[in-house]
Order: structure tokens, then C-alpha cells, then sequence
């Protein structure tokens, strides 16, 4: 049986407290407002003296964040890259109330892999200087590292972050303020249809999301990744990897599929 949202908070905070910052422990809090995004984490690039925002990603434990690998393509220097949680607004320069600041220490991908540009292990693992403080506003997604998780079907719903750009106004400046957005798998075969060379990005590690119109996965921004709910808890996913500006539907990378992958570097 779950617990009541608020054991699940206080449940958060035991944990900063006491130092027990597992993810197992405080990992997809079931409570969830409408103004709260917990596990969203923005990465800036330290350019010329001036903070400039990357890509979105998801908390999955105090010192680890769930990418797309495209976030980082041709990026050498990950000492000039930094973290932001706890943060709705894009600006670095605008500092809210129970905002962390971490420094990005290192980043892996499937650098073994060939993905012949089709966007396959389109996923990345970035790890802090330092954990995270878990608090009320800032806590990890869940990850199924087991495989325990029923697979995603046609039309189930999950929930995602970012800062896209509204349908039909991508001459407009970037949103500044992060929404939140529901979303529903689809038929990859409808991904497959409407993205362009679509067939070429319809890997094995991938699965089809429909947002709808007001989508958060917009043209220039890595959201952070598609969340769903089982047994009280969040979990992540997938990571949006590929898609069309102007279409609603986007190929994710399947988290599931780097399960094992992730559970070697996370866990080492």
C-alpha cells in the first residue's frame, strides 16, 4: 500500500537530515503538485562568464542525472558545465527559494556504441561534485533497475517537464518558465509516419510519445524525461531523443533498455 503523500514528504526530509540520501529510501515522493517539478535538472555551459542553458534532465539519485546523450555531443569540458534543481525559471542569474547549485564532475555515454545516426542510446549519465540535498522540492525519480516494470503500452500516461516552445510559435522568444505537461504513449509505427526518416530512428531501445498541443518537449529544449506512476512512486521512463517542431509526437529513448548499463556506473 502506498504511503499518504505526507509520510512521503516527511519521509524526504528524514532522510536529508539524517544523511540517508539512497534513492531507494526517498526516491519518486508520491506527493506531486501542480507547482512542484522535484527531479527536473537544468545543465548551463559556463561560456565567457556567462551561464547558458543546455538541456533538462532528471534527478534518479543525489549525485546522479539522467540525460539525452545528444545534450553533450562534442562537449570535452565538463568542468565548465554546471547544475541547477530546485529551479522553474531559465535564467541562471535568477536565483529562487530552495535552489542547488552543483558542478558537473563527470558524464558518460554508450561511447562503445555505434549509432549510425540513428539517435540510439541516445541517454547519458552526469554525476555532481557533490549530492544533492534532498528536501521538499528537490528528490529523485525512482529507476526500475531491475526490470521489474509492466512495458509501456499504447496510451499509457506519464507527465514531463520543460521549457518547449508553444505549437505555432517557435519565431517567438524561448519560455522562460518551466511547465508541466501530460503525455501518452503511442503506436511507434504513428512516430514513424510523421517524423521525418522516421523508420531510421525506430530503434529497439526507443518508444513513441503523442504531447498534444501546450507541449513542454519543444524545439530547442531536452526536457527532462517521460515520468509515470506505479505503486505510488515515480519513475523515469524515457528521455526525449528525436522528433519534429512541429508535431506533437517524439521517439524517447526506453530507460528500461540501459538498465543495466546505468546500474554498473551508478552503483560502481
Amino acid at each position: 500500500m502506498a504511503a499518504p503523500a505526507s509520510c512521503a514528504v516527511l519521509l524526504a526530509l528524514l532522510c536529508c537530515l539524517l544523511g540517508k540520501t539512497s534513492a531507494d529510501e526517498a526516491c519518486g515522493n508520491s506527493l506531486l503538485d501542480t507547482q512542484q517539478f522535484p527531479w527536473h535538472v537544468l545543465v548551463y555551459k559556463n561560456t565567457t562568464g556567462e551561464r547558458h542553458y543546455i538541456c533538462g534532465g532528471s534527478l534518479i539519485k543525489p549525485r546522479w542525472a539522467v540525460f539525452a546523450a545528444h545534450c553533450f555531443k562534442g562537449e570535452s569540458s565538463p568542468e565548465l558545465l554546471g547544475a541547477s534543481l530546485g529551479k522553474t525559471v531559465r535564467s541562471w542569474d535568477r536565483v529562487e527559494d530552495g535552489e542547488q547549485h552543483r558542478l558537473v564532475n563527470r558524464i558518460f555515454t554508450n561511447v562503445d556504441k555505434d549509432i549510425k545516426g540513428r539517435q540510439a542510446y541516445d541517454i547519458a549519465l552526469v554525476e555532481f561534485d557533490q549530492d544533492a540535498d534532498i528536501t521538499s522540492s528537490v528528490w529523485p525519480l525512482c529507476i526500475d533497475l531491475k526490470g521489474e516494470l509492466t512495458p509501456l503500452q499504447d496510451g499509457d500516461e506519464g507527465i514531463m517537464f520543460g521549457y518547449g516552445y508553444e505549437f505555432d510559435s517557435f519565431d517567438d522568444d524561448p519560455p522562460k518558465d518551466l511547465k508541466r505537461n501530460t503525455i501518452h504513449v503511442v503506436d511507434r509505427e504513428k512516430c514513424e509516419k510523421f517524423i521525418n526518416g522516421g523508420s531510421r530512428f525506430n530503434g529497439a531501445d526507443k518508444f513513441c510519445v503523442d504531447a498534444q498541443r501546450g507541449s513542454v518537449i519543444g524545439f530547442g529544449d531536452s526536457a527532462a524525461g517521460f515520468a509515470r506512476q506505479n505503486d505510488g512512486r515515480w519513475y523515469l521512463r524515457g528521455v526525449p531523443s528525436v522528433g519534429v517542431a512541429t508535431q506533437s509526437l517524439t521517439f524517447f529513448t526506453n530507460v528500461t533498455a540501459h538498465a543495466s548499463w546505468m546500474s554498473k556506473i551508478v552503483d560502481q
